[in-house]
């Protein structure tokens, strides 16, 4: 928070502060399902059950890459933006 507070002012450090800690709970909560289901392979292949999670690493893959290109995306938007309000500042 008190990086965004050094650059933002009034409404914005709540909303972007608010930003901040959604990703940190999802992140949270990314390693959480993360670190249950590696317990829970590791027990199946102690115990030799037949359920199969194969499909829980293709989704967490596809899921943390959708996370990064969106957050890419997003950066690259807002520097656009900037560039271009900063270069004509009468497109407001």
């Amino acid at each position: 928070m008190d990086a965004v507070r050094s650059i933002l002012c009034g409404p914005k450090v709540a909303f972007y502060g608010a930003i901040q800690y959604a990703n940190l709970a999802g992140v949270a909560i990314g390693y959480s399902i993360s670190m249950q289901a590696i317990s829970r392979a590791g027990c199946f292949h102690k115990r030799g059950h037949g359920d199969q999670i194969w499909w829980f690493s293709i989704l967490a893959a596809v899921v943390t890459s959708f996370t990064y290109s969106s957050i890419g995306l997003s950066l690259g938007i807002a520097q656009t933006i900037c560039k271009l309000l900063i270069l004509q500042p009468d497109l407001l």
